[in-house]
């Protein structure tokens, strides 16, 4: 009778705002519970411990149904970064197929040399290194991204295509947490701890990803 209510009370608008409706299920609920047990004899703590578990019962698909639907919605729509293939077979390359990118090549290379030399520096003065500076005088965004293009799709077909390009946008991803985690706000000049921790967790990340997409060419020559 109380989940009848209940259900009868959660379909119906307005019902739920009315007393007497609420009143007319208390009193049907403890009724029917009254009739059920032995001798009648039903207190209010048995009372209150039988809705307790009916509530509970009715809650709990829905908690279910809830965390399901937080893993889809990650499958779906992943962070940037996230289910990025770690093992994979690079599709084998002519020489030919190299040489179409070797200039894009090149200068992925020397992207990923500068975010080399930006970490150094920045752990040799966590604090105050100006790396939103260096940032801005070496990675264009439009030079960056023609020549991840270029690399990312030129000689592969539209299956690695996926893991590639993905990778792309992971890379032009990182570097706009990387500008935006190395802003120094304020007028001390010096970087929180935290902001420390994340300009490093974005040089990490920004190295890693650039790393991926040059395994591959494994076998081209740097």
């Amino acid at each position: 009778m109380f989940t009848h209510c209940l259900r009868l009370n959660l379909t119906q608008r307005g019902l739920r705002n009315i007393p007497q409706f609420r009143t007319s299920c208390a009193r049907n609920t403890f009724s029917t519970l009254k009739a059920t047990v032995p001798g009648g004899d039903v207190t209010r703590r048995a009372l209150l411990t039988w809705l307790t578990v009916a509530v509970a019962g009715s809650l709990a698909p829905r908690a279910c149904n809830a965390a399901a639907g937080t893993a889809l919605t990650k499958k779906l729509y992943p962070k940037p970064g996230y289910n990025v293939e770690e093992q994979f077979e690079a599709p084998p390359l002519s020489e030919q197929d190299v040489a179409r990118v070797q200039k894009q090549l090149a200068a992925l290379r020397e992207y990923r040399q500068a975010v080399s030399d930006i970490s150094a520096k920045f752990e040799a003065a966590p604090d105050t290194y100006d790396v939103l500076g260096e940032l801005e005088r070496v990675f264009r965004y439009d030079t960056l991204r023609n020549v991840l293009n270029v690399v990312a799709d030129t000689n592969f077909d539209e299956e690695v295509q996926k893991r590639t390009d993905r990778l792309v946008r992971n890379i032009l991803q990182d570097l706009s947490e990387l500008e935006t985690a190395a802003r120094i706000r304020g007028n001390q000049g010096r970087r929180t701890p935290r902001k420390t921790d994340a300009v490093r967790k974005w040089l990490r990340t920004f190295s890693t990803d650039m790393d991926r997409l040059l395994a591959y060419y494994p076998k081209a020559k740097a």
